[in-house]
């Protein structure tokens, strides 16, 4: 713990509180590991944070990557110019 500053009595030793110490700690920890239910309406969107179910980027029903196509690439091409020109 810092003296205040205009104190000379810099030897004092000061026991650490335990119980307080751990509060702290307590009170830095996020929601949902202090709490086994949402507290408030807003905790109750997205409290469960695992996905619910594995990703699999083989499965085309919920993968979608992106295409290009000959009016995406030119638009791509049209940007970096107009960038380049700025």
């Amino acid at each position: 713990m810092t003296d205040k500053p205009m104190v000379n009595n810099t030897e004092e030793d000061v026991e650490e509180d335990h119980s307080f110490i751990q509060a702290i700690h307590d009170a830095r920890l996020e929601p949902t590991k202090k709490y086994n239910h949402p507290q408030t309406a807003s905790q109750e969107i997205g409290w469960i944070s695992k996905p619910l179910m594995v990703s699999d980027h083989s499965d085309r029903r919920l993968n979608f990557p992106r295409r290009n196509t000959e009016i995406t690439k030119y638009m791509d091409t049209a940007w970096r110019l107009k960038e380049q020109t700025q």
